[in-house]
């Protein structure tokens, strides 16, 4: 572990409790709600970057420090770094007058970066959804917390549960909450509950000042199929994934040899690079055995054809739309990108995700299926929708159901033609411990699109779901 010395020195530009040593170039968050594995992470890149330049001159601030300190006025500070951790507990340290210090520095006139990673990525948004919940100016409002720094003028999300689901942890394996990801340039990155657009909720993002560093490559969402690892808006570089990580070996680290060393050089060379280019530094970067990679192409061209569709096209085949939630030997599940996500309230219930293990029972058919196992004691609930398709008359939603409620839970289906202005609900069967197939029929429509809900306290599981024309039913 890399021990880092926190200066004493005081009264720098008339701010008495103010310990920023006028010579500092980069600075680093250490407020309540910084992950400890994540500021270990910033500590050891910086060390690491400073064993080849000793120009690089690096300090961590209390909450207290970045409050008494303008950051705006230290001329030589050029880079402000954001670890992950808990955004909301970060904001609630930070206060209004910390927050505004740090936005202050990113909107000065002279050269400054922000370098958001993970949590430092949500607190520089305009508005953020934390699994389906949002947060955004009025609901900090309401708790009396200093709202995000809204310098990407935008909203993000996560956790993406289709990765890794950091507040409820993961079903695949069985709550662990990180993973190492693909990114579309060739690098492998550590993915702890960041956040993207074009998931679930929040807009895909068309801005000429947004330049996306890094894609997911074996992810995609709802809104759109090409999801941002990684980008820079401005002076800002904001990242889901997390490109500072190492194998530390204690705090919620993940196991020692995650991450191949070559890996996390790798990643440290192509994020320092990045840093200086932000910040319009020139800082030297240390030689690492395996070069990083700049090709910044998003990788998808489009969303992939699953298997259940036999070969057809989405929409326009006789199978107007299909999940069996299965995925190939050696593929990396992409989740439950083609259906969107809705919870009603922070904490409860869990999203809906997919599920390859035993955990939950065995699939009906083939080697996965959805999931939501919910607690709670009243009747909130999660939602999956799937896409809107065009409905003929005569079409039959089909699909496998079982469920285990108590405690007023409940296993609903629904139906939307208005874009969900108002839902019709289905008249089910009885639902059942096993698997049991059921089939309804749907009425002609322009867009229709189907909602099953998981509330209360139970398990809701979902497989083999589809919704075909007249054409392909079985005669």
């Amino acid at each position: 572990m890399v021990k880092i010395a926190l200066w004493a020195s005081c009264v720098v530009l008339g701010f008495a409790s103010c310990s920023l040593k006028p010579t500092t170039n980069v600075a680093y968050s250490l407020v309540d709600g910084v992950g400890d594995a994540s500021r270990e992470w910033v500590q050891d890149l910086l060390w690491w970057w400073k064993s080849v330049d000793p120009s690089l001159e690096y300090q961590g601030l209390s909450a207290t420090e970045i409050q008494n300190c303008d950051l705006a006025q230290f001329q030589n500070l050029r880079v402000f770094l954001n670890p992950g951790g808990n955004t909301y507990n970060q904001l609630t340290s930070l206060k209004q007058s910390g927050r505004d210090n740090i936005l202050k520095f990113i909107q000065r006139t002279s050269p400054s970066a922000y370098v958001g990673f993970c949590a430092g990525g949500y607190l520089a948004a305009k508005e953020y959804y934390w699994e389906s919940a949002k947060e955004d100016e009025a609901y900090f409002n309401k708790y009396g917390v200093a709202p995000p720094l809204g310098s990407f003028p935008y909203a993000v999300e996560g956790s993406l549960t289709d990765i890794a689901d950091d507040q409820f942890g993961d079903v695949e394996p069985a709550g662990v909450q990180y993973r190492v990801v693909n990114v579309s340039n060739g690098h492998k990155m550590l993915y702890y509950g960041g956040s993207t657009f074009g998931w679930n909720q929040a807009p895909d993002v068309q801005d000429p000042n947004l330049e996306v560093l890094a894609y997911f490559s074996d992810f995609y969402g709802y809104l759109s199929y090409n999801l941002p690892a990684v980008w820079r808006y401005k002076n800002l570089l904001l990242t889901s994934v997390h490109p500072e990580a190492d194998n530390c070996t204690k705090y919620d680290c993940p196991p020692a040899g995650t991450i191949p060393t070559d890996n996390i050089l790798q990643n440290r060379a192509w994020l320092a690079n990045y840093i200086n280019t932000v910040a319009g530094t020139n800082f030297v970067i240390p030689e690492v055995p395996l070069q990083p990679v700049f090709d910044t192409t998003a990788p998808h061209a489009s969303y992939p054809v699953m298997g259940c569709y036999g070969g057809g096209t989405p929409g326009q085949a006789p199978i107007l739309f299909c999940d069996d939630f299965d995925v190939d030997a050696g593929v990396v599940p992409s989740g439950l990108w083609n259906w969107q996500r809705g919870q009603t309230a922070y904490n409860s219930p869990a999203p809906w995700n997919t599920s390859y293990t035993s955990k939950f029972g065995l699939p009906s058919s083939g080697n996965g299926y959805a999931v939501a196992s919910q607690d709670a004691s009243n009747n909130d609930w999660a939602s999956i929708v799937t896409f809107p398709v065009s409905t003929p008359s005569g079409a039959v939603l089909s699909f496998e159901r079982r469920g285990q409620m108590s405690r007023g839970g409940l296993f609903t289906v629904q139906y939307t033609t208005n874009a969900g202005a108002s839902w019709t609900n289905l008249r089910l069967a009885a639902l059942s411990s096993n698997w049991k197939k059921e089939q309804y029929n749907l009425p002609a429509a322009n867009s229709l699109q189907v909602r099953f809900n998981c509330g209360g306290s139970g398990l809701c599981a979902l497989d083999s779901v589809s919704i075909v024309s007249p054409s392909s039913r079985m005669v």
